[in-house]
């Protein structure tokens, strides 16, 4: 009989371990990876929806919407009177899009487009050289990198071009 009560024991024993063993697992999933997965879910049905969305424009329209319901028409302010006027005035170049309609930013995005591509830009520095001023140009070129890669070999010679550099083309007698 005694042995029989020991292996009860025994046997409740292992099934009250394999439980708590079961728990712990189930406790794990619950409290670690169910959390981290429903977050990854809704990350990535998140980025689906906002892949056509611009984050800068809805932050700036949730803040001027929450200014201007900030600010009711008694706290604001009164408007100053203009006693001489600015000596360049700025114009800016483009409007507050959050304060026109959808079809008026296009429009107005359109014909910014069509103002800034119809200017051309002066070209100042722009000048047109012969074949003959592009070869000697480029012969020039390379022969001052070729100078300069064997000056780079010689020590002597480039340490006579540093002393050159800093004295600034003066020679030693001066």
């Amino acid at each position: 009989m005694n042995n029989l009560s020991l292996r009860n024991i025994l046997i409740v024993l292992g099934a009250l371990i394999a439980g708590l063993i079961i728990l712990g697992i189930i406790s794990t999933v619950l409290t670690q990876i169910v959390p981290l997965a429903i977050v990854a879910i809704v990350a990535f049905v998140l980025g689906r929806l906002s892949v056509n969305v611009n984050l800068l424009d809805v932050a700036r329209n949730a803040i001027s919407s929450a200014t201007t319901a900030a600010t009711t028409p008694a706290e604001k302010p009164a408007a100053k009177p203009k006693t001489a006027k600015p000596a360049s005035p700025q114009k800016d170049p483009l409007p507050k899009t959050d304060q026109l309609p959808q079809t008026d930013r296009l429009d107005t995005a359109k014909s910014n487009m069509i103002d800034t591509e119809s200017e051309p830009k002066p070209l100042e520095d722009f000048v047109i050289k012969s074949e003959a001023e592009v070869l000697a140009e480029a012969k020039q070129r390379e022969e001052e990198i070729s100078h300069q890669k064997a000056a780079a070999d010689d020590v002597a010679a480039a340490l006579e071009e540093r002393r050159r550099r800093l004295l600034g083309g003066q020679s030693d007698e001066d």
